[in-house]
């Protein structure tokens, strides 16, 4: 497994290459991405501002159990917003697609192995929740905690990072709140596509 990030530029990034499908566990496939280069260009260094997780859904986790049969799960993935790194997106889907022909005795292995690898890659302790395909939890975007804002009436002007737009509160108030949506997107740091 890596414990330093591939830089953007290198030729081993599968990104907009044709790869060769690997069909047994590969946690070699998975490329860091330093969030530091994106967070230095909007001047956040030291101490993050805010707090929060990645949240990536994964729609098709598969593996082969004892007797050799497939077994398909949804997956709940959450990376902390402070980790150091993140997975490069198009690494992410080959590594999972690597589980596919490969033999697990229980679900809790799969699980337990992708949270070693995840939080080995990022370096940070990644959540992760597998729920069977019938559960309509993912796939309904259950209700979460907090208030959500995907109905605040805005004016949008800006659609890439605008580090003026942040402001400090003279008065340094603390106030917390939670909020979320579902109208938020990123943007692959290598393409720069959603």
């Amino acid at each position: 497994m890596k414990t330093t990030p591939t830089p953007l530029s290198s030729p081993a990034i599968p990104l907009g290459k044709s790869t060769e499908y690997i069909s047994q566990y590969s946690p070699e496939l998975l490329f860091p991405i330093a969030r530091r280069e994106a967070r230095a260009e909007l001047a956040l260094e030291g101490a993050l501002p805010f707090v929060g997780r990645d949240h990536w859904t994964a729609y098709e986790i598969s593996w082969l159990d004892a007797a050799g049969k497939p077994q398909v799960r949804l997956a709940d993935i959450r990376f902390p917003c402070d980790s150091e790194y993140l997975v490069e997106s198009k690494s992410f889907k080959l590594y999972l697609n690597s589980y596919n022909q490969t033999v697990f005795a229980t679900e809790q292995e799969v699980i337990a192995q992708m949270q070693r690898d995840l939080s080995q890659v990022t370096a940070a302790e990644v959540e992760l929740r597998f729920y069977p395909l019938t559960d309509q939890t993912l796939a309904t975007q259950a209700q979460l905690p907090g208030r959500l804002i995907d109905q605040t009436d805005i004016d949008v002007k800006h659609y890439h990072p605008q580090p003026a737009l942040l402001q400090i509160d003279k008065q340094q108030r603390v106030s917390q709140e939670i909020l979320y949506s579902h109208l938020l997107k990123t943007n692959c740091p290598v393409t720069g596509q959603p």
